[in-house]
């Protein structure tokens, strides 16, 4: 965590303890009196305590890609590591129009699978909410922004994902993959596996 983040619902959160116990301090009479306000000060402390016992980083630790076709070929594919960042970029190229993309994928650790999906069809309508989420966090470092026919690359530039995000998750801390395999104009002819650990 870089800095002090004081979100308004931990703020609330933490209030909230305070005026339950608070509440109950006061049914017993204790000595010395009992907390009925809390300075910014202690929300600070308090919720870089929290963060600092529970906050989760995810880093990607391996990708393949592999093209299976002659029609289609990676130029690059390679994770690149910061102090406190991993990244991925991958750069596709195209060597015909791709009028179709059929796509199946698994998450492991979640048992979340799904084969033959419309690519082209779900960048229009984006109806799969577990794709859609996907694609949310992986749209802006991508210029896969708008359906087939696709031409040219297909680009993942240091795509990154944030921990915030996916704090928000019911995740528990582990290794993850995600498998994926292509299929361009009805022929396999690819596939791209993402491992990463959450720790």
């Amino acid at each position: 965590m870089s800095g002090v983040r004081v979100k308004e619902h931990e703020q609330l959160r933490v209030m909230d303890s305070w005026n339950f116990n608070a509440i109950q301090c006061n049914k017993v009479k204790s000595v010395p009196p009992c907390p009925v306000t809390v300075p910014l000060s202690a929300y600070k402390a308090l919720v870089v305590e929290e963060d600092k016992a529970v906050h989760l980083v995810i880093r990607f630790t391996q990708l393949l890609c592999n093209s299976t076709h002659p029609m289609t070929v990676y130029e690059k594919c390679h994770i690149e590591r910061g102090h406190d960042i991993t990244t991925i970029t991958i750069r596709q190229k195209l060597l015909q129009p791709i009028y179709r993309v059929q796509l199946s994928k698994s998450l492991n650790r979640i048992w979340y699978t799904f084969n033959n999906v419309d690519a082209c069809a779900f960048v229009l309508r984006r109806r799969n909410p577990v794709l859609r989420l996907l694609f949310a966090n992986f749209q802006k470092f991508s210029n896969i922004n708008h359906s087939c026919p696709f031409t040219d690359y297909l680009i993942v530039d240091r795509f990154a994902i944030s921990d915030i995000q996916v704090a928000r998750l019911p995740i528990l801390a582990g290794e993850y993959a995600l498998l994926t395999a292509w299929q361009l104009n009805g022929v396999d002819a690819a596939y791209t596996n993402v491992f990463v650990i959450y720790s």
